[in-house]
C-alpha cells in the first residue's frame, strides 16, 4: 500500500515537473519518415534527453518550457541542429538532406547573468559577414550552412571585447563551441560611491562607474553583518542591498572599497530586529448617526397637531359649561317667575310647591326681606275690606323699609288703582 502511495506521489511529482511536450518530427527533403533517427534534446549545451524516431518518423518528449536545442543524427546523414522553442505542447520538425556539404556550429553564448535575446553572432571571413545567427533566450544560437573553411566570430553589440575565436570547418561537420563574453575596457578613473549612513531595514545603493559612466552589469561584493554577498550593477551602474542588521556595509570592486554604516536604534542589539510591542486594539466609540430631517419635521408636526388638538378641546369644553349654565340660569328664572306668579294667585310657597312636585326649602332670610321689600308697603294704602285679601299681605313689610321718594310713588299707584 504505501509503495502505491509513493508510486503515485511520485507520478503527480513528475506530471508537474513535466508540463509540456515537445514532439519532434523528422523526414527527408521528400517529407518520407525517417524511421530510427536518432533524436537528442540539448539544455545549456548539455544533452538531458534522447530518443528515436518511430515508424512515422516522430519522437515525444516531456520537457519543461523553454529553449532547447534538437540534433538528430543518422547514418550517412550530415548531422541537423535546430532551436526549438517550447511552450505547452509543441512541435519541432527537421528535415536531413543527404547530399548537404555545409557545415553547422551551435552552442551557448553568455555574460553572467546577461539577458543576450536578440543579440547576433556573425561568422566573419576578412572582415566580411558571411553567416549570423540570432541569439535567443538563454543564450542559445545555431549558425547554418557554412562552406568549408576557417571563421572569425563577431558579437554584434559594440561595447564588447572581440570574441577573437577563430574557427576552421570542414564540410558536412558540426561543431559545438560555447561563447564567453567580457565587457571592452574603457578609460577612465573608476568610483564607487555609497552613502556613509544608511536606516536599518532600508536598502543601501551603491554606484559604480568609470569615467562619470556607469559600469552595468558588474559584479562587486559586500561584507555585510551576515558575511559576503556578491551582487550585479544594473544598466544605471548602481547594485542595491537591503540593510537587514545594524553595522558596517563594505563594497569592493577591484581594489577600491567603500562602506555604509547602519546604526542600531537605541537599546536594540545590533543586528537583531527589535519586537514590535502587540498592540492593544481600542474600541473607539461608533458614532450615533444624525437623526433625519424627515423624521424631526414628523415630531414638530405631531406637537403642533396635539396643541391644536388640546385648544380645541378646552374651546368645546368651556362652550358646553357656558350652555349649562344659561340653561341652568334659564330653568332657575322660570321657576321663579312660576313662583311669583303662584304666589300672586293666593298660594303660599308650599302649596306652590307640592302643586308643582317640588320639595319646599326653607327660604333664604336675606330672600325674604328682598320678597318682603319688594311687595312691602301695600298694606298702609290698601282699603280695610282690601287689606285683609291680598295674598301678599304675609311678606309685606312696614313702609318704613322705602324711601321718602318710594313711599309717595307707591302710595299714588294705590290711590290710582
Amino acid at each position: 500500500m504505501k509503495a502505491l502511495l509513493a508510486l503515485a506521489v511520485f507520478a503527480v511529482l513528475a506530471a508537474s515537473a513535466f508540463a509540456s511536450t515537445l514532439t519532434v518530427n523528422v523526414s527527408g527533403l521528400s517529407d518520407t519518415a525517417l524511421v530510427g533517427t536518432k533524436i537528442d534534446i540539448l539544455k545549456n549545451s548539455v544533452v538531458i534527453l534522447n530518443g528515436t524516431a518511430n515508424k512515422f518518423g516522430v519522437a515525444n518528449f516531456d520537457v519543461t518550457d523553454g529553449y532547447y536545442i534538437v540534433r538528430t543524427t543518422r547514418g550517412f546523414y550530415p548531422v541537423k541542429v535546430q532551436v526549438a522553442k517550447v511552450e505547452g505542447n509543441s512541435i519541432a520538425k527537421l528535415r536531413m538532406d543527404l547530399d548537404s556539404n555545409t557545415a553547422t556550429m551551435y552552442g551557448k553564448v553568455s555574460y553572467g547573468k546577461w539577458n543576450l535575446d536578440g543579440y547576433r553572432v556573425y561568422a566573419t571571413q576578412k572582415g566580411v559577414a558571411i553567416k549570423e545567427a540570432r541569439v535567443y533566450p538563454e543564450g542559445v544560437y545555431v549558425l547554418t550552412f557554412l562552406d568549408e573553411g576557417t571563421y572569425d566570430l563577431v558579437f554584434s553589440k559594440g561595447e564588447w571585447e572581440p570574441i577573437n575565436i577563430s574557427v576552421t570547418l570542414a564540410a558536412r561537420e558540426t561543431r559545438l563551441l560555447d561563447i564567453e563574453l567580457s565587457k571592452k575596457s574603457e578609460g577612465g578613473i573608476v568610483a564607487l560611491d555609497v552613502p556613509r549612513f544608511a536606516d536599518l531595514y532600508g536598502t543601501i545603493a551603491a554606484k559604480l562607474t568609470r569615467g562619470g559612466k556607469p559600469m552595468n552589469m558588474t559584479e562587486m561584493s559586500v561584507l555585510t553583518p551576515d558575511g559576503i554577498a556578491k551582487i550585479n550593477t544594473d544598466a544605471n551602474g548602481e547594485a542595491r542591498i537591503n540593510a537587514a542588521k545594524a553595522g558596517n556595509y563594505t563594497f569592493t570592486y577591484a581594489n577600491i572599497t567603500a562602506s555604509s554604516f547602519v546604526e542600531a536604534p537605541i537599546g536594540q542589539v545590533p543586528g537583531k530586529k527589535p519586537v514590535e510591542p502587540k498592540k492593544t486594539p481600542v474600541a473607539l466609540p461608533t458614532p450615533e448617526p444624525p437623526a433625519p430631517q424627515q423624521k424631526t419635521a414628523d415630531t414638530t408636526l405631531f406637537v403642533i397637531v396635539g396643541i391644536a388638538m388640546v385648544g380645541i378641546g378646552v374651546l368645546l369644553a368651556g362652550a358646553v359649561a357656558f350652555i349649562m349654565l344659561r340653561k341652568q340660569k334659564s330653568r332657575e328664572g322660570k321657576h321663579a317667575q312660576m313662583h311669583s306668579r303662584g304666589m300672586a294667585h293666593g298660594h303660599t310657597r308650599e302649596e306652590y310647591c307640592q302643586m308643582h312636585g317640588h320639595a319646599a326649602h326653607p327660604m333664604h332670610p336675606e330672600h325674604g326681606k328682598e320678597h318682603a321689600g319688594a311687595h312691602g308697603g301695600h298694606e298702609k294704602y290698601m282699603h280695610p275690606s282690601e287689606r285683609d285679601s291680598h295674598p301678599h299681605e304675609k311678606f309685606m313689610p312696614p313702609h318704613e323699609l322705602y324711601g321718602p321718594g318710594e313711599k309717595e310713588k307707591h302710595g299714588k299707584a294705590h290711590r290710582k288703582k
